[in-house]
C-alpha cells in the first residue's frame, strides 16, 4: 500500500464510458460524435485521447491535492475503490480554469491494486460542488 504521507504521482487508465461521458458533459454531444471512426477500436482510442487531453487542460501539469476517500473491499478482493476529489480548500490552491468556468470540482471514483502497483484505473468522473472539496465534506 503506498505511504499516506508521502504525495504520489499515478499513471491512470480511463475504462468503460468515461471518456465519452467526460466529453459529453464538457464539450455536448455534437462533439463526442465528432471524435469517431468507422473502426469501433479507433473510435475509441480518439475519445480516450480527447478525454486525456480535456483533463490535462482541467488539471494542468502542476501538482495538485486530491482529498481520498477509500471504500471497503472484499479481503480477497486485490482492489480497492478510491473517490478522489481535488481538493478547494487549501491557501495557496489555484482554480484550473474549466473548474472555475463551471464553479465546480472534480471527483474522481477509481479503483487501485492494494500492492499500490500499477496504474489508478478511472471508473467514473464527475463534475461536484466546490464545497465537496473541503475537508469537512469527507467526514459523515
Amino acid at each position: 500500500m503506498p505511504n499516506n504521507d508521502t504525495p504520489q504521482n499515478w499513471g491512470y487508465l480511463l475504462t468503460g464510458q468515461v471518456s465519452e461521458n467526460l466529453i459529453r458533459t464538457l464539450e455536448g454531444q455534437e462533439a463526442l460524435n465528432n471524435y469517431s471512426d468507422e473502426n469501433q477500436y479507433n473510435t475509441q482510442l480518439i475519445r480516450n485521447q480527447r478525454a486525456t487531453e480535456l483533463i490535462l487542460d482541467i488539471l494542468g501539469v502542476e501538482t495538485l491535492p486530491f482529498y481520498v476517500r477509500r471504500f471497503s473491499s472484499s479481503q480477497s478482493a486485490p482492489f480497492e475503490n478510491w473517490e478522489l476529489t481535488l481538493a478547494t480548500d487549501t491557501d495557496d490552491f489555484i482554480f484550473p480554469d474549466k473548474l472555475r468556468n463551471r464553479n465546480q470540482t472534480l471527483q474522481l471514483w477509481t479503483s487501485i491494486h492494494i500492492s499500490g502497483r500499477g496504474c489508478l484505473t478511472v471508473r467514473f468522473i464527475r463534475f461536484v460542488d466546490i464545497e465537496e472539496g473541503n475537508i469537512d465534506a469527507l467526514v459523515y
